[in-house]
């Protein structure tokens, strides 16, 4: 039996070498920052199953709190890189929104002027908003007047 586990946990351990040796060839060869980011969190996956089956193997705690600090890592930096690249991405738009002339006008609009359109389409709604409110109240009061 302990042979078995013993064979399972070094099978594991070539995988684990095998997914981070591929992880790694990802992240130099991949054609964009998105395929990069990918294969950083598949080795810090790794990483952390690497660092379990050493705690596994080995049956000492000491590296759970290695685990703890992965795990966040792990939690965090692709919610930060995938920020990143959304706001560059936004920014590449906008920079080529502004060479080609398209748009409202020969340029393109920045952060300021589409909030300043949104609160003017609000502004433009509100009206309607209320009054179809107002109508719902006169309606209840009708139906409530109407059962007394």
């Amino acid at each position: 039996m302990t042979m078995l586990i013993g064979a399972a946990h070094a099978l594991t351990l070539v995988l684990l070498v095998v997914a981070a040796a591929m992880a790694l060839a990802r992240m130099a060869m991949g054609p964009s920052s998105l395929d990069r980011s990918i294969a950083t969190d598949l080795l810090t996956a790794v990483t952390v199953a690497g660092t379990g089956l050493y705690v596994v193997v080995s049956g000492s705690t000491t590296a759970l709190p290695v685990l703890v600090v992965l795990s966040l890592i792990g939690f965090t930096g692709p919610v930060a890189i995938a920020r990143l690249i959304s706001s560059r991405s936004a920014q590449v738009r906008d920079l080529r929104r502004s060479k080609t002339g398209a748009g409202a006008g020969s340029q393109a609009q920045g952060p300021l002027e589409r909030s300043a359109d949104a609160a003017q389409a609000c502004a433009a709604v509100r009206p309607e908003a209320e009054q179809t409110w107002d109508d719902a109240e006169d309606d209840e009061d009708a139906d409530t007047e109407g059962r007394r």
